[in-house]
């Protein structure tokens, strides 16, 4: 995402120059000492392209992108001590109940 105006000004007090690129270059520009940070877009898409292996350091949210601090992730052993019931409710999964539904069986959750 293109930092705007506010944004490079904040960084730049903190020393820091914006560099706008395309979601592809981030990686070999850090690999080629080009760049030494990135943001992109946040949790499981900066896992996704790569941002962990070529940095030491990972943040996430942008300061841009204050409403994805609602993601929850849990340890896998903690996710298997859930209930199933306790699953779906963190997961928002709702039963159906119309007519000619499958009672009782969930449906995958819609974003």
């Amino acid at each position: 995402m293109p930092a705007d105006r506010a944004q490079r000004e904040v960084y730049a007090k903190l020393g820091q120059s914006v560099v706008n690129m395309p979601g592809g270059e981030i990686v070999p520009a850090a690999q080629r000492g080009v760049i030494d940070c990135a943001e992109w877009v946040g949790g499981v898409e900066d896992l996704r392209l790569g941002l962990p292996q070529v940095f030491k350091y990972h943040y996430t949210p942008g300061m841009h992108e204050n409403n994805s601090i609602g993601e929850l992730g849990f340890n896998l052993d903690v996710w298997k001590s859930f209930t199933r019931s306790s699953r779906k409710r963190r997961l928002g999964v709702k039963e159906r109940s119309s007519p000619g539904s499958r009672a009782g069986r969930s449906r995958t959750p819609t974003r």
